[in-house]
């Protein structure tokens, strides 16, 4: 995967404290609430990552975070064309979703409320496995396999809460909305669980 020179710097700025303000970093574990296919869909059931949180002034901060997501699709489906009556495979599709983020967090003690939206970027690596049926029968076919990659560009919109469950460990269950596109594939609503580590 080919990842462009301005997600790698934007990675950078996270690690290094900014202008002398703080730096937190989390784990994200999600739980997608839509279903990206509907039927015929094996999609892994969890999202996963990780991120960090740049505090910038009062309650404003800056995340960024990269999430990863595995969606599966068994196709079975009469082709539209004449030639290849009848098809069957399996999509697999690798997804890393790069949000950049402002976050207000509202309150500083046990408990707050945190916002968030911002701008998404989309990697998708899709591999296409399948075999096109020229008599219509359950015997041997051609067997056709491909693969592709590109990204896509959206935004997030999410809200929660958070509180300390420790000395310098936070949970943050939120709510978030994903969208890339038009397609059912290019839109998640999910619920996240990360687990800041830092004051």
């Amino acid at each position: 995967m080919v990842v462009p020179f301005r997600v790698l710097f934007l990675y950078c700025l996270l690690f290094v404290p900014a202008f002398g303000q703080r730096v937190t970093y989390s784990s994200k574990l999600g739980v997608p609430l839509t279903s990206p296919y509907g039927d015929g869909d094996e999609s892994r059931p969890i999202a996963a990552g990780f991120g960090g949180i740049l505090k910038l002034w009062g309650p404003m901060q800056l995340e960024v975070d990269a999430i990863n997501r595995m969606q599966r699709l068994t196709l079975s489906a009469s082709s539209p064309d004449p030639d290849y009556r009848f098809q069957e495979g399996r999509l697999r599709e690798r997804i890393w979703d790069i949000p950049i983020l402002y976050r207000h967090q509202y309150g500083d003690g046990r408990a707050w409320l945190l916002g968030s939206g911002g701008f998404v970027m989309r990697s998708r690596s899709r591999t296409l496995d399948y075999i096109i049926r020229t008599d219509g029968s359950m015997g041997q076919g051609q067997q056709i396999s491909r693969t592709e990659h590109h990204w896509q560009n959206g935004f997030v919109l999410g809200g929660g809460f958070g509180f300390r469950a420790g000395s310098g460990v936070s949970i943050e269950p939120e709510f978030r909305f994903t969208r890339v596109g038009d397609l059912r594939r290019d839109r998640v609503a999910e619920v996240m669980i990360g687990i800041r580590c830092g004051n």
